[in-house]
């Protein structure tokens, strides 16, 4: 396990640095940390890295948005509760106006990754929030030919199947796009 005073100044390097090339290096490190294992993960949620990662995914870099996500994606392999934080911070809401607009394969990949940890994980999505999900995501299977991004996004639907998570996509009707798109 990594130093806490270590954690605690990346965490604050993050609030006041505006260097975008040093804030990358910052997030790939923290990145890593979140990788493994378990509580250097804990040790960063508890420091508060959530919230801030959620801000740099507004930021629009791709580069910084992408590194952000993919700490996220470290992260909520953590469990509920960090998935819930994840959510509740706005993270995902920030992610997904972001991948509205974005034709950027790597982010796209990295944030299908991301939605399919959440999904897989997560079993009290609030209806709201999947719903957002679901949309960004026939939203990227509708204007990315990309291999990896088209199989990334059905595998997050196909999790989808199960439970209440089925329901929202009926009343989206989420399977009539999904027969369009395989047309």
């Amino acid at each position: 396990m990594i130093d806490n005073s270590f954690i605690n100044k990346l965490i604050e390097l993050l609030e006041y640095v505006n260097n975008k090339e040093i804030v990358y290096e910052i997030l790939w490190s923290i990145t890593n940390l979140a990788a493994y294992p378990q509580k250097n993960g804990i040790n960063l949620v508890g420091k508060g890295v959530i919230p801030r990662l959620a801000e740099l995914i507004k930021s629009g870099d791709v580069k910084i948005v992408n590194q952000a996500v993919w700490a996220l994606g470290n992260l909520s392999c953590d469990g509920e509760p960090t998935i819930t934080e994840i959510i509740q911070t706005g993270a995902i809401d920030n992610l997904m106006s972001i991948l509205i607009k974005t034709k950027d394969s790597p982010l796209i990949e990295n944030s299908c990754w991301l939605l399919s940890i959440l999904f897989i994980l997560c079993n009290d999505i609030e209806v709201q929030c999947m719903s957002n999900f679901i949309s960004a995501i026939c939203h990227i299977l509708r204007i990315h030919n990309d291999r990896e991004v088209i199989k990334n996004c059905c595998a997050i639907l196909i999790e989808a199947k199960e439970d209440s998570k089925a329901d929202i996509m009926e009343e989206m009707g989420i399977h009539n796009k999904l027969i369009t798109l395989i047309k």
